[in-house]
């Protein structure tokens, strides 16, 4: 498939068939997305592959625990929003494999010396405009554009 068509075809796909993908598949979406471009060469994320059924109803179940807490105090007219929510952070746990990609924060030689200047962590990467979080966005744009090259397709997640 040419790379135009896999951006053409790339949706937010968040019904799936119970159908296994294959590790080797699997590895080779992880081992493209790991050529992603990233600040300095840092590669910032780590992936973790999740093909097992009861893991992912677990995940969700938390991510639903998580929810409830937070949403906890709306008005029971508000349960359509609870409702959606939950489903819109939990539908993973239908799909065959979920890739997690955790991402480290980056670092830089110039963050030692920025830190003179009083600034925190988190202010000094506003300032540049959150390196990190620009590197795992092309990571998982590369992750995603690469399932649908081999036949998948997929829905990036957040949270």
């Amino acid at each position: 498939m040419e790379l135009r068509q896999a951006i053409e075809k790339r949706a937010s796909v968040r019904r799936y068939k119970n159908v296994a993908v294959p590790l080797e598949d699997l590895f080779e979406m992880v081992r493209l997305a790991g050529l992603s471009p990233s600040i300095n060469n840092a590669q910032p994320w780590k992936f973790v592959v999740i093909t097992n059924k009861l893991l992912l109803s677990e995940m969700a179940d938390s991510v639903h625990e998580g929810l409830d807490q937070l949403l906890g105090k709306l008005n029971s007219q508000d349960d359509a929003i609870k409702t959606t929510l939950r489903y819109y952070s939990t539908f993973f746990k239908e799909a065959p494999s979920v890739i997690a990609v955790a991402m480290s924060s980056y670092e830089a030689t110039i963050d030692k010396v920025l830190k003179a200047s009083g600034l925190d962590h988190n202010q000094l990467n506003e300032f540049r405009q959150y390196p990190d979080i620009q590197s795992i966005g092309a990571c998982v744009q590369t992750l995603l554009l690469a399932a649908v090259d081999m036949g998948y397709g997929a829905c990036w997640l957040s949270g």
